[in-house]
């Protein structure tokens, strides 16, 4: 995963423009319609994407680990839905979208670094609606503890069973399953 690091004189024209922010659990980091747009890079910890319903039920879209960027981009007339909020303490070197895109623009490497990170995240978001259409509760699980094994045990319970579109207690009984067999 491309990170920030000083030495890289393509990369060096970003570092400046992060600042180091440090989240407590389950704090927000962008709520919708926030503004300025802002990206972060995940230093440690898991920030979770998620939007709340009609009902005010929150809907997990996605979790972002270390190394991840993570961020809501929306335009002047599209403002995101969704909210990012920490899962356990959390630590992000963040700066404004506007400004990293600015940089981008001017260099050709950091375009086809921005590019690449970009064709990545496609690719998990197909592969994310892919399993959420296709796949039943059980395999979407299964899914689940392939694609995050590294923070499987640092996500409470509720929240993967909000990631996969069940109740806690479907999640439960699943597990009960595996574990048997």
């Amino acid at each position: 995963m491309p990170t920030l690091e000083a030495g890289d004189k393509n990369r060096e024209p970003l570092i400046p423009l992060f600042r180091y922010r440090k989240l407590d659990n389950s704090e927000v980091f962008r709520y919708p319609g926030q503004e300025p747009a802002e990206l972060a890079l995940v230093l440690s910890g898991i920030i979770r994407h998620y939007a709340v319903d009609s009902s005010g039920s929150e809907k997990t879209t996605d979790f972002c680990k270390q190394g991840e960027f993570t961020g809501v981009l929306g335009g002047e007339q599209e403002k995101s839905a969704l909210w990012l909020a920490s899962v356990g303490k959390t630590e992000l070197a963040v700066a404004d979208a506007h400004e990293v895109m600015n940089v981008i623009d001017k260099n050709l490497e950091l375009q086809r670094l921005f590019s690449a990170t970009l064709y990545s995240y496609l690719q998990l978001k197909d592969r994310r609606e892919t399993e959420l259409l296709a796949l039943n509760p059980a395999e979407r699980y299964e899914a689940f503890t392939r694609n995050f094994p590294d923070i499987l045990n640092a996500i409470p319970q509720y929240l993967i069973a909000s990631y996969l579109g069940i109740t806690p207690e479907t999640l439960s009984r699943i597990r009960n399953r595996r574990n048997r067999s």
